[in-house]
C-alpha cells in the first residue's frame, strides 16, 4: 500500500492530474475486483456446504424409504392374511371349532398400521428453496409422497375411530364379549359371530377400509418410495449405485414369473387378494398391455409410454399380456410384492 501511496503522491507534485486519476481509478478497481473474488469464494463455499448438507439428508433419507417400505410390506402382509380370513367368514366357511380353539374371534374391533419415518423428508422439503433446478424433478415427487402420507394418516384415523366404534358396540351390547377378550369362547358369541348378519355388514365394511382403502393406499406409498430410492440413487451417483431392479430385490421383491402365450388362463375360484405391481418401460417404443383376471376374464388394456412407469393394482395371480401388433408376445403371471420392468 505504501508503493501505491508515494506513487500517487509523486504524480500529484509532478502535476500529471490525468495520469492520477488514472491509477486511481486502476487501484479501485483493482480493490473491487478482489472484494467481488472474496465474495465468490465464500459464495463457492456456502454452496459447497449446503451441496454437502443435501447429500447427506438424501443419505438419511434414503433409509429412512428404505424402512419404510419394510413396514409397509409387513403391513400388506398382516392385512391380507386378515382379509383371507374375513373372506371365508362372510362366505360361511368358518367352523365353529374355529372360534372354539381361538384361530378367529372377533375381526373388526381392532386395527393396524405402518409406521412411517418422515423427519429427513420433512427436513428437505423446509428447506427447498436451497435445492437448485438439478433438483426439481425429485422435489416434485417428494411432495406427491409426502400427500400421500398425509392421505394414508387421514385413511388410518377413518379406519381407527371405526374399529374403535365397533368395540365399543360389542363391549356396550354383548356380555359374552369380555370372555372372548379372555381366550373364551362363549356360545353366543359363536351363534353371534356365525350367524348375525348385522355383524357380517359391519366386518364388510370393515374389509372395504382395509383393503380398498388402507392397503391400496400403502401399496402405492410403496412403490413411490422404491421409485425415489431409484431417484436418489442417480443423484447421489456414487460408485455403488444400485439400479431400480437392484432396489426393488433389496427390499424383497422379484419378477412376475413369465408363461406361454399358448398357456390358456386357468380359472381360479380361490381367494385373490389384491396389490399394486410397478411396471416400468424401459424400451425405445410404448408398450401395451392386457390384464387378465383370475377368472381369465379381460380386466383391461393400457399403453405405457417409453421411460415411464405405473403403479398398477391388479390381483394376485393375475395375467399381464405384452401385446405386439394385437398379438401376444409374452406373457407374466403376478404375485404379492412383483414387478416388471421391460428393457
Amino acid at each position: 500500500m505504501k508503493i501505491f501511496r508515494r506513487k500517487r503522491m509523486r504524480l500529484i507534485k509532478e502535476g500529471k492530474f490525468q495520469e492520477y486519476l488514472l491509477y486511481a481509478l486502476g487501484e479501485v478497481s483493482l480493490l473491487v475486483i478482489g472484494i467481488l473474488i472474496a465474495m465468490q469464494v465464500n459464495n463457492m463455499n456456502a454452496r459447497s456446504k449446503i451441496e454437502d448438507q443435501i447429500r447427506g439428508t438424501l443419505i438419511a433419507l434414503e433409509k429412512d424409504l428404505k424402512q419404510n417400505i419394510k413396514n409397509a410390506s409387513d403391513l400388506l402382509m398382516w392385512n391380507d392374511m386378515r382379509d383371507s380370513v374375513i373372506t371365508n367368514v362372510l362366505e360361511k366357511k368358518v367352523a365353529k371349532e374355529m372360534y372354539q380353539n381361538g384361530e378367529v374371534g372377533p375381526l373388526y374391533a381392532s386395527f393396524n398400521k405402518a409406521a412411517i419415518i418422515d423427519e429427513n423428508l420433512n427436513k428437505i422439503l423446509q428447506h427447498e428453496d436451497h435445492l437448485g433446478e438439478e433438483y426439481a424433478s425429485l422435489l416434485k415427487e417428494l411432495k406427491s409422497y409426502k400427500s400421500s402420507i398425509i392421505g394414508e394418516q387421514e385413511i388410518n384415523k377413518l379406519f381407527s375411530d371405526y374399529s374403535l366404534e365397533q368395540g365399543r358396540h360389542l363391549t356396550n351390547n354383548y356380555h359374552w364379549f369380555y370372555d372372548f377378550m379372555k381366550g373364551e369362547a362363549p356360545e353366543d358369541g359363536i351363534n353371534y359371530f356365525m350367524n348375525d348378519p348385522f355383524y357380517f355388514n359391519r366386518l364388510a365394511l370393515y374389509r372395504i377400509l382395509m383393503v380398498n382403502n388402507q392397503s391400496l393406499n400403502v401399496a402405492k406409498r410403496r412403490s413411490d418410495e422404491i421409485l425415489l430410492m431409484s431417484m436418489i440413487e442417480e443423484i447421489l451417483s456414487s460408485e455403488e449405485q444400485k439400479s431400480l431392479k437392484e432396489i426393488l430385490d433389496d427390499n424383497g421383491f422379484s419378477n412376475c414369473s413369465l408363461v406361454s402365450c399358448n398357456d390358456s388362463i386357468p380359472e381360479d375360484t380361490s381367494y385373490q387378494s389384491f396389490t399394486n405391481t410397478l411396471i416400468q418401460n424401459n424400451l425405445k417404443d410404448t408398450l401395451f398391455l392386457q390384464f387378465w383376471n383370475n377368472k381369465g376374464e379381460a380386466k383391461g388394456r393400457l399403453s405405457l409410454a417409453p421411460g415411464t412407469h405405473l403403479n398398477q393394482q391388479i390381483s394376485n395371480e393375475c395375467i399381464i399380456e405384452q401385446l405386439i401388433d394385437e398379438s401376444c408376445h409374452q406373457k407374466y403371471k403376478s404375485a404379492a410384492n412383483t414387478y416388471l420392468i421391460f428393457e
